[in-house]
């Protein structure tokens, strides 16, 4: 960024985002919850719903990383 402040800033919140919103533990526990209520119907319509849940909580970890990386 152009402005030094302002790329303070940004990363100033996109720690916080990482830190207390997109925390790979939080988000895991979250997508539990919701696969546990609606596995039994999911998996009526598609064979990969496991599998997409285990992939959204890569996402999480992998985006983490990245954005303490670019922090830092």
């Amino acid at each position: 960024m152009a402005v030094d402040e302002y790329e303070a800033t940004y990363k100033s919140y996109l720690g916080e985002f990482v830190d207390q919103v997109f925390e790979p533990s939080n988000m895991s526990a979250l997508y539990s919850a919701y696969e546990s209520l609606i596995q039994e119907y999911a998996t009526q319509e598609t064979s990969n719903f496991n599998s997409a849940v285990d992939q959204s909580e890569v996402h999480v970890t992998d985006r983490n990383s990245e954005v303490e990386n670019f922090i830092n």
